[in-house]
């Protein structure tokens, strides 16, 4: 049998070793945790750059939206100016023609007015020649014979014939009248 001195001198490397070990074990667990975390911060900085690249096509997106809104907006406001001036125009064609036919309807009534002059004046002339022919004709009736016979007035194609004792010059005088 071999002697040892001391008795533990074979375990000292052995202490050493699980030493060595344990730090490796360690050392392991610090570079697993290590690898982790690093692991951990790529996953959140990709997510962080796609939530960066949802946040920027969603800000696109907005833009485009607002742009086609104010764009519809701009476009609803350029109709409603146009609208006012067709409007406008309308209300001044409107009065336009309001103040035409206000005009004409002047018009209408002086020439009316002069038509019912002008016919007056030719019914008054019209009542005074008939006046002037009845008293004519009565007169020169009264200063004739009386009649001994009945006067008849009869229509035959369109000429008056009285009948009577003076027939004959009765019925030149109302010729006369009716020429």
């Amino acid at each position: 049998m071999a002697y040892y001195e001391n008795i533990t001198a074979g375990r000292g490397a052995i202490d050493s070793f699980a030493n060595a070990l344990n730090s490796q074990r360690f050392a392991n667990l610090m570079l697993n945790e290590t690898i982790s975390n690093f692991s951990n911060n790529i996953t959140r900085a990709g997510a962080l750059i796609d939530e960066s690249k949802i946040r920027e096509d969603v800000l696109k997106y907005q833009r485009m939206q607002d742009f086609y809104n104010n764009k519809r907006k701009d476009e609803a406001f350029e109709l409603e100016k146009k609208q006012a001036e067709l409007n406008m125009d309308f209300a001044k064609n409107r009065e336009a023609f309001a103040n035409s036919r206000q005009q004409q309807a002047l018009k209408n009534n002086k020439l009316t007015n002069e038509n019912l002059e002008l016919s007056n004046a030719f019914k008054r002339m019209e009542q005074g020649w008939f006046k002037n022919a009845i008293n004519s004709y009565s007169h020169s009736f009264q200063a004739q014979k009386p009649l001994k016979a009945k006067a008849s007035i009869y229509l035959g194609q369109n000429k008056i014939m009285p009948k009577g004792a003076n027939a004959s010059k009765d019925a030149r005088f109302i010729q006369n009248i009716g020429q």
